[in-house]
């Protein structure tokens, strides 16, 4: 399950997202069978986040770090 707390956030935009993750830079963010579906996440920095069963149908992750990301299943 998702944590509610790191979908706040994503769901304030990239921008948001990016700039707590560099103030978070040791935290992993969990997203665990989150609906992301059809989303622009362009230039997302999705490195080291669970997103395992996350729907990621219809997304653009054009550009984004998904560097040690866990994206199975």
């Amino acid at each position: 399950m998702a944590n509610e707390d790191h979908l706040k956030i994503l769901k304030k935009g990239v921008n948001h997202w990016n700039k707590w993750r560099k103030k978070n830079p040791k935290l992993i963010p969990n997203l665990r069978n989150a609906f992301l579906s059809d989303r622009r996440l362009q230039h997302i920095d999705f490195q080291r986040t669970d997103l395992y069963r996350a729907d990621l149908s219809g997304v653009n992750l054009c550009d984004s770090n998904l560097h040690r990301a866990d994206l199975s299943n």
